[in-house]
């Protein structure tokens, strides 16, 4: 597996923390943690394959959700997209369910990434499954939230985002699309990393962490 040949500034320092029940004190904020890492299902990888999520692949693949690879630091998760072409949009989706469904008391969707390579990255929460959340939609009534980078600010740079939020949120979609038609010479990769997804509650700034892509150590 080669790392992207372009730009390689990520860089951040990621939340941490377990157990769904547990309430951890960051000053006066109350952050509710998650047990374990979510399960990640690919649904879509358009140039071709899927890699492996985790280890070296031995096989030839085209998009990544890489959970320890040499660009990840040990709370993030790097994803990848193959670009073959300036006129085709490649795009991977990955769903997980959020079991039990997080059902009050947050009214904003966060997350903290970086987009890379001409990338437009989506998180987005859906309060229903099946429909469109079997297949990563990103239109529709059981959309409750989206955060989007790119293509404005796909320059390697974590950032922050909150998007307003209807609830309960029982799965997230995670869209890594290429813009080639911004790249110029086409990037051979359109590349991003995760540090962290939460629900927070804008009045009390209580935050629940639905995944911080922890890692066994």
């Amino acid at each position: 597996m080669q790392r992207p040949a372009s730009r390689q500034l990520f860089s951040g320092s990621p939340v941490g923390g377990a157990g769904l029940v547990l309430f951890t004190l960051i000053g006066a904020l109350a952050v509710i943690t998650p047990a374990n890492a979510l399960t990640w299902t690919n649904v879509m990888c358009t140039p071709g394959i899927e890699c492996n999520q985790n280890g070296t692949p031995d096989f030839p693949c085209q998009c990544g959700f890489w959970q320890d690879s040499p660009a990840s630091i040990s709370e993030t998760v790097y994803l990848f997209v193959e670009s073959r072409s300036q006129e085709k949009d490649e795009t991977g989706k990955w769903l997980a369910r959020i079991d039990p469904p997080v059902i009050e008391g947050f009214d904003q969707l966060r997350a903290r990434a970086a987009a890379n390579d001409s990338s437009i990255l989506k998180v987005i929460a859906y309060n229903a499954v099946g429909g469109a959340f079997e297949l990563c939609g990103e239109e529709g009534p059981d959309i409750a939230g989206v955060l989007q980078w790119g293509p404005k600010d796909d320059n390697s740079a974590f950032y922050n985002k909150l998007a307003p939020l209807k609830l309960p949120v029982v799965g997230l979609c995670i869209v890594l699309t290429d813009d080639p038609d911004t790249a110029a010479p086409v990037s051979g990769r359109t590349s991003a990393q995760i540090d962290m997804i939460q629900l927070r509650n804008s009045a009390t700034k209580k935050m629940v962490a639905l995944e911080q892509f922890k890692q066994d150590q």
